[in-house]
Parts: structure tokens; C-alpha cells; sequence
């Protein structure tokens, strides 16, 4: 029995140790090395990301920027849009006035003594575009004094204005000196050389032009003629009105004596706040000039029913001369049971 116990565990013995599994034993894995420095690589991978990023911080600035000009260019479309005369405004401001006065008083005074001239250019130099010539001074013994200016007019190029001042001015030409090395012992009564003063009168024209906030010369001044500004004769304005249409006497008599006896009197004297109750827009001379008398008055119907329309030549005078001067008035007036309201005053015989 041991016997065949002994066998059937030797059997199993052998059974299990060809079943049993076996392990393979393990490999070692390790990377071979890389050759050269990773710190290198390192550097230029972050490198690579760093010009990425910069790129792209500076195309975004680039984006902005195109973004506010874009905003700028559009504004000024709308501008010049909702606005088309405001460069013209800048010609029409009082600030080109200012600016016209200043290049006067730098341009036309020339000083006695060299030093002070040549002060004096660098002062109109200011008021130049570049490139403008300066006037040459040359050296000689006198001066030039400005006596008065006006602005005149203002013509309008395609490339600014043209300011044109009427100045007067004194030319003042000293007789010459001798040179130093003709100059005798002085003597000390010697009279000094005579002075010739010429009185003139001109035009000075500055071509000027609107450059942002200010104003520059753009070319150089000068001189022309003052132009006259009589007109040829022509009809004075009259009246649209014909004779033919007067209204009777019987009408017109009323009228003339209100205007007369009360709103001449009062138009004359008083204010115009005063006036309202007798004019639907009142005005006033407030005492500046008496009313002396009506030299010519016709009365013609109006539009409407009782409305009239009176052609008035008036004399006013002032207070303390005796001086007179006609005005002449067109009057649209209601009448009221012979009170009267004026509905439209015109200073003209023109007017309707």
C-alpha cells in the first residue's frame, strides 16, 4: 500500500513540475542616450515660443492700431459729411483776423538800426511757411513807420485766402553819411542829415492758409493799390407801388396824422419794450435821434381787409446838432376802428 502511495506521489510530482509555468526572466529597457545637450533643445523650444508669442502680442497691436486709424478716417468722412464747410469756417473765423493783424505790425515797421531789423525778421519769420523769402533789407539810413490799417477784404483761393489790408505807412529816407574814413574833425554845431517822410498808402495782401489749429503765410506778401469802391450810378429803389391805387384821402389822412402825432414821436423816443403795443416786433430808436416831421407819405391797401401799407419818407435829427437825415420806411399797418397796429416795419420804400 506504501508502495503504491509512494508511486501515485511521485506520478503527481512529475504531472505538476511539466505543467508548471515558468517565468522568463526580465530584460532590462533603458533609453540609450541622447547625444549632444538637451539643455539646448530646451532652449530652443522655448525660444520658438517665445517668438510665437511676441508675434502674435504684435500683430495684435498691429490690428488695434489699423482698428483706431480705421475709427479716425471714418470720423473725418462723417465730418467733412455733416459738415462740408469746416474748413471754410476757419477762413471766416475772427482768428484769422488776428492772425492777419499780427503779419502787419511784423511786416511793414522797419527799424532805424541794423540790430533791431534783423530781430524783426526773425520775428515775421515765425508767421512764414517754410521756404517763404523774407524781404532783404538792405543798409541803408531811414526807416519805415506804420501809421494805421484796416482789413479791406478777404478773397478766397483754391489753396487759402488772401488777406488784403489797407495800411498806411510813412517812408523815412535820411540823407547819407559820410564814410569813416571821409569824416573830417565833427563839428559840434553840425546840423544832423535831413529826413524825407513820404506818406503812402496801400494794399498789403497776405496769401494765408489754415493749418490745423493756426494759420501761416504761405507766399509773400505785397503791395497793390487801394481799388475805389464808388459804383457807377444807378436808380435809387422805389416803390413797387403805382399811383393808381392809392386809397381816398379819407383813409390815408387818419393814418398820416397817427404816424405823425404818435408812433413817429414815440418810435423815436422811447424803448423797445415800450413799443410792443404798437408793433407786432417792436423797435426803437430809445431817444438816440428826434422826429422831426413826414416829408412824403402814400397809402395803398393791403392784402388784407382793413390793412394798409404806408410808403413813408421820415426826417429824424439828433438832439444836440442840428444835423438831419431822411430814412425812409415801407409800414404794413391794421386799423381798428381807427387804432392802429403795425404788423411789418421794413426801412426801405422797397418792401411789400
Amino acid at each position: 500500500m506504501n508502495k503504491k502511495l509512494a508511486e501515485w506521489k511521485a506520478t503527481v510530482t512529475s504531472i505538476a513540475s511539466e505543467n508548471k509555468v515558468k517565468r522568463s526572466k526580465k530584460e532590462k529597457r533603458t533609453l540609450p542616450k541622447a547625444k549632444g545637450s538637451v539643455k539646448g533643445v530646451r532652449v530652443l523650444v522655448w525660444s520658438m515660443i517665445v517668438v510665437i508669442c511676441l508675434t502674435g502680442v504684435l500683430g495684435f497691436a498691429r490690428a488695434q492700431n489699423a482698428l483706431h486709424k480705421s475709427k479716425e478716417a471714418k470720423a473725418a468722412v462723417n465730418e467733412i459729411k455733416n459738415n462740408p464747410n469746416a474748413d471754410q469756417d476757419a477762413y471766416s473765423s475772427p482768428k484769422l483776423m488776428n492772425f492777419g493783424n499780427e503779419v502787419v505790425k511784423a511786416y511793414v515797421p522797419i527799424s532805424p538800426k541794423a540790430d533791431d531789423r534783423t530781430k524783426q525778421m526773425a520775428e515775421l519769420e515765425k508767421y512764414y511757411a517754410k521756404d517763404v523769402p523774407l524781404p532783404q533789407l538792405g543798409d541803408f539810413q531811414g526807416h519805415r513807420d506804420l501809421k494805421g490799417f484796416e482789413l479791406f477784404n478777404i478773397t478766397h483761393e483754391a489753396h487759402g485766402s488772401v488777406l488784403q489790408y489797407k495800411v498806411s505807412y510813412t517812408n523815412v529816407a535820411s540823407g547819407e553819411q559820410p564814410k569813416d574814413d571821409e569824416k573830417k574833425e565833427e563839428d559840434k554845431d553840425a546840423k544832423p542829415a535831413p529826413e524825407t517822410k513820404t506818406d503812402k498808402e496801400a494794399l498789403l495782401n497776405i496769401p494765408a492758409k489754415s493749418v490745423k489749429n493756426g494759420f501761416v503765410v504761405i507766399e509773400s506778401p505785397y503791395f497793390s493799390a487801394v481799388p475805389t469802391l464808388i459804383g457807377k450810378k444807378v436808380e435809387a429803389v422805389s416803390s413797387s407801388y403805382t399811383d393808381d391805387t392809392l386809397v381816398q384821402t379819407t383813409k390815408s389822412e387818419p393814418i398820416q396824422k397817427w404816424l405823425t402825432e404818435s408812433f413817429f414821436p414815440k418810435y423815436a423816443s422811447e424803448t423797445k419794450a415800450e413799443m410792443m403795443y404798437m408793433m407786432e416786433k417792436p423797435e426803437a430808436l430809445n431817444g438816440v435821434q428826434e422826429f422831426q416831421e413826414i416829408k412824403s407819405i402814400k397809402v395803398y391797401p393791403g392784402k388784407k381787409k382793413n390793412q394798409y401799407v404806408a410808403k413813408v419818407v421820415a426826417a429824424f435829427k439828433e438832439k444836440e446838432l442840428e444835423v438831419s437825415q431822411d430814412s425812409t420806411f415801407t409800414i404794413t399797418l391794421k386799423d381798428s376802428d381807427n387804432k392802429y397796429f403795425v404788423e411789418k416795419l421794413t426801412h426801405t420804400l422797397g418792401g411789400k
